[in-house]
């Protein structure tokens, strides 16, 4: 992406529930500073819903101030397309597992996000 401006994907044109690692953040300093109501829950930390990933590419576009084009690939082709970009076999088998994953269209279903972040936190959650 840094030098073609490309951001290169293959999730078939399906959301990605994407979570900050601020969320997370602060929803484990409020847990671990107050740890009592929190005691044998489970939380499911999200988003606030699904982004695609031509959404993703029109953000980065405006971010960095250059055009950051989304070409979106099937899953062989984004392999073979990882391999001539250089990637080693496990980066490339872990991408391409991220890629099926998000074209399974899992993270599009309602029930793939939740309001954990804001029940723990009080503030909506982050989106990109």
């Amino acid at each position: 992406m840094r030098e073609d401006h490309k951001f290169i994907t293959a999730s078939y044109g399906m959301g990605v529930n994407y979570v900050s690692p601020n969320d997370v953040a602060d929803c484990a300093v409020v847990v671990l500073l107050n740890q009592k109501p929190h005691r044998n829950k489970v939380y499911n930390l999200t988003g606030p819903g699904p982004i695609t990933d031509a959404e993703v590419a029109k953000l980065l576009t405006k971010h960095y101030g250059t055009n950051i084009e989304h070409v979106e690939l099937g899953y062989h082709a984004y392999k073979e397309d990882c391999r001539k970009r250089g990637l080693p076999e496990w980066q490339i088998k872990d991408a391409a597992s991220f890629e099926r994953i998000k074209a399974s269209g899992v993270d599009e279903m309602s029930s793939s996000y939740t309001k954990d972040i804001e029940k723990i936190t009080g503030v909506k959650p982050e989106s990109l």
